[in-house]
């Protein structure tokens, strides 16, 4: 399984986000997924493909899935490169 998001604003595309499971290959509420991601966001790419899988309980759903990966890239605060300056 895959999780798939573009990131738009208004109608531009400024990132995508993927998740694939490595295991189990049918979980249900309790069991603990790994996740290999990738998140990018204005063309800088960060993602856990050389390091340790990601562990999510399945149960807890894909935003919470989501959220795991926002902050394990260090997006959970923007970099000073996504923030206008003005």
């Amino acid at each position: 399984m895959a999780l798939h998001m573009r990131l738009m604003v208004n109608e531009q595309q400024i990132g995508y986000l993927i998740a694939r499971r490595l295991s189990p290959n049918r979980p249900t509420g309790n069991d603990i997924c790994q996740y290999d991601w990738t998140i990018n966001i204005n063309g800088i790419t960060r993602s856990n493909l050389e390091e340790e899988p990601l562990s999510h309980r399945f149960g807890d759903g894909a935003w919470a899935l989501v959220a795991k990966i926002v902050n394990a890239a260090g997006l959970d605060a923007p970099p000073k490169q996504f923030v206008e300056v003005k």
